[in-house]
């Protein structure tokens, strides 16, 4: 097990308590980037921990999943985020953190992105088919890369942590949004080419990663 973890005070239901508030605060102090959202549920009492870290957070940030939710639910913290933070919603998510519907999200895809990145000085990364990098001058970015197989649980995690990756190599939030999301794309079409698309899932992309890189980078 490569992953290093650090233990945090939980709730009753095994989620992350208002008490993991200081720790998570001090983890953070030497830190060049935080990803925050997947698996970390909805539970009452970690979405106002969210609330409470979110305006004292001074490294770039990475939202997704079910931070994204949390904001969707307390829409004036969109205001507490600084501008090398990136947002990486799929379109239900979108619909969550805008009030539109996700049929006329998908309708306006290249516009919604624009507005949303634009009216909150962040980068938004809209998920499907193609994804959009809405960056904070109002400029959209079509990537090239990706398949159908990518719409499967745990693909747009992989993204998140690609993205942060970047972040924390030094790439600025945008360049390593509109980065992560041609190298995300590629390591599923890498996939489909040597395996499948219909059988493609989150670790299939992980383990793309090593070829697609060297593919990218010879």
């Amino acid at each position: 097990m490569e992953v290093m973890t650090v233990p945090l005070p939980e709730t009753a239901n095994g989620t992350l308590s208002l008490r993991a508030k200081e720790p998570i605060l001090d983890l953070l102090k030497d830190k060049s980037v935080l990803a925050i959202g997947p698996g970390i549920t909805i539970d009452p009492e970690t979405v106002a921990l969210i609330g409470e870290i979110l305006p004292r957070i001074q490294c770039p940030l990475v939202l997704d999943a079910d931070a994204l939710n949390a904001i969707s639910s307390h829409k004036d913290w969109l205001g507490k985020l600084k501008s090398e933070t990136v947002l990486t919603p799929h379109p239900k998510e979108m619909s969550r953190l805008t009030g539109v519907s996700t049929q006329e999200i998908q309708r306006n895809r290249v516009a919604t992105a624009s507005k949303f990145a634009t009216d909150h000085s962040l980068t938004l990364v809209l998920k499907g088919s193609p994804s959009l990098i809405g960056l904070a001058d109002g400029t959209v970015v079509i990537n090239s890369t990706g398949n159908a197989g990518m719409a499967t649980g745990g693909s747009g995690d992989v993204l998140t942590g690609i993205i942060a990756g970047l972040m924390a190599q030094g790439l600025p939030s945008q360049q390593a949004s509109i980065a992560g999301s041609y190298i995300h794309g590629q390591a599923a079409d890498h996939f489909a080419e040597t395996e499948s698309e219909t059988t493609l899932i989150a670790g299939d992309l992980l383990r793309c990663l090593p070829e697609t890189l060297k593919r990218i980078f010879p």
